[in-house]
């Protein structure tokens, strides 16, 4: 999946009408990629989108370390798994198929 250059950001207001706002996001490249029409929760909304592919990495970097020392420490509840499958199953979610992934 290839995804607009990051980093994201909320660009300037699209539209402001009484309860009706709207925020435009935009890439890299200072190109709209979506506009967050949520009312007051707009800019909120639109500020996690734009943090999107900065959580898509650091997630991408936390599931290769705890891959990596699962083995080092007991996992008796299953803690340490469940997380992975979480990781996992996030990235999945945003179309990223992680690795060791069936």
């Amino acid at each position: 999946m290839t995804y607009s250059p990051g980093s994201w950001r909320v660009g300037d207001p699209h539209i402001a009408t009484g309860a009706f706002r709207g925020e435009t996001l935009k890439d890299g490249n200072n190109q709209a990629i979506a506009i967050v029409l949520c009312g007051d929760s707009a800019k909120e909304n639109g500020q996690l989108l734009a943090a999107a592919p900065d959580l898509v990495a650091a997630l991408w970097a936390l599931l290769y370390q705890c891959q990596q020392m699962k083995d080092m420490f007991p996992d008796g509840d299953g803690t340490i798994e469940n997380a992975i499958n979480d990781a996992k199953y996030a990235l999945a979610k945003a179309g990223v198929v992680p690795f060791g992934s069936p």
